[in-house]
């Protein structure tokens, strides 16, 4: 089981290793900066699905948690992938993971919010 999860961890940072060395020779245009950004949310959703899938079961809470939340997260990005690369072109967000990294947990996280005071509110008007 140790071997495949750290098959799995050098196989993700090839991946990321050689993606990046592409994206870095080939600078993107206007017109592919959708599709960058597809990619890049793809990417995210992939990781949070591989995060839940091996720490679900951690006997660690903190670590369940952090995973539960990666699920969610990339839940939230599968739903809304459309709308988020179209705010993102429109908004000229960049093509730096970090930028795009905070802008995407900049939106989950609005999202989170707003569901967490319709429930609240939904909670009190029950009473």
């Amino acid at each position: 089981m140790k071997k495949r999860i750290n098959m799995l961890i050098l196989a993700g940072t090839l991946a990321a290793l050689m993606s990046s060395l592409f994206l870095a020779g080939n600078p993107t245009t206007d017109k592919s900066a959708p599709i960058f950004y597809e990619n890049c949310i793809n990417k995210q959703i992939r990781r949070g699905l591989l995060k839940e899938y091996l720490y679900k079961d951690s006997r660690f809470e903190h670590i369940r948690k952090s995973a539960s939340l990666a699920m969610k997260k990339a839940v939230f990005l599968r739903i809304n992938r459309d709308r988020l690369i179209a705010e993102m072109t429109e908004q000229k967000v960049g093509k730096k993971h970090y930028h795009i990294q905070a802008y995407l947990d900049k939106k989950f996280f609005e999202n989170s919010r707003k569901e967490n005071r319709v429930a609240y509110r939904s909670m009190n008007s029950n009473e």
